[in-house]
């Protein structure tokens, strides 16, 4: 068996130091100057689930009967579809977007980039992928690791690249100051650490499941984040605040680790 199929064996793996990458074996090199690939972005969940040609095609002069009002008190598709932006999963997936690739080539695209497609808090809808929870599994929403590896088996026998977009310098809501409080950016120093997040998003001690805090355990360990507040995506209006996370007001927890590039 070769290292793809060894891995797909086995559950994924808990620490980054079990992963023993191949060396030397064939593979799907990168071009030389990538100013000559056509790149195309996606974002995985709003992109395609593969089951377009089970529905109807949308009719433009009947827009209203396409977003119907509910008198329930039920937010409509319509309201759903409008909300997609900031907070709502839309169901595409891994199989979707290996259900395009042709369509894709037929557009005269090289490289497909695929927004992140790790494993998310389970109870957020972070349907983007930039709030990761675990970096070494595939959202089961976006599909299966089996998924990815078809995708990029079927992208490269049409001569197609895949990028997998994946932050490292921040991870998702995974833990909570003291109280759950947003804490005012720092200049130097650490704020103290409150708790994990479980998968609810409820404060919990210890880690203990998959859903729970960070993975792998290399990120499961609060002196590897910086802990010193939020700012804003705008980092112009903190000059002096090197350490702090940059997150947006609304997030509790985009936290830095202190093992990786610091910033966004």
């Amino acid at each position: 068996m070769g290292f793809v199929e060894d891995t797909l064996a086995v559950p994924r793996p808990d620490q980054l130091a079990a992963v023993n990458l191949p060396r030397r074996l064939h593979y799907h090199r990168s071009p030389d100057s990538w100013q000559d690939e056509v790149v195309y972005f996606l974002l995985v969940d709003q992109f395609s689930d593969g089951a377009e040609s089970t529905r109807p095609l949308l009719d433009r002069t009947k827009l209203a009967e396409a977003r119907p009002d509910q008198d329930n008190g039920e937010p409509s598709r319509w309201d759903r579809w409008a909300s997609s932006g900031s907070d709502c999963y839309q169901g595409g997936t891994l199989h979707g977007v290996t259900s395009k690739l042709d369509y894709l080539q037929g557009l005269g695209v090289t490289t497909v980039w695929l927004s992140p497609i790790f494993r998310q808090r389970a109870h957020l809808d972070t349907y983007h992928g930039y709030g990761v929870q675990d970096f070494l599994d595939v959202d089961p929403r976006f599909g299966t690791r089996e998924d990815l590896v078809e995708l990029v088996a079927q992208a490269h026998q049409r001569g197609l690249r895949v990028l997998l977009d994946v932050i490292f310098n921040h991870s998702g809501a995974n833990w909570l100051y003291p109280g759950g409080e947003l804490k005012p950016a720092y200049t130097s120093g650490q704020y103290r650490f409150g708790d994990w997040r479980g998968d609810e998003g409820q404060p919990i001690p210890p880690i203990v499941g998959r859903e729970d805090g960070a993975w792998p355990t290399e990120f499961s360990d609060p002196d590897r984040y910086t802990r010193a507040g939020t700012g804003d995506l705008d980092a112009s209006k903190f000059p002096d605040v090197a350490d702090a996370e940059f997150a947006a007001p609304t997030s509790k927890t985009c936290a830095t680790s202190r093992s990786t590039p610091q910033g966004r």
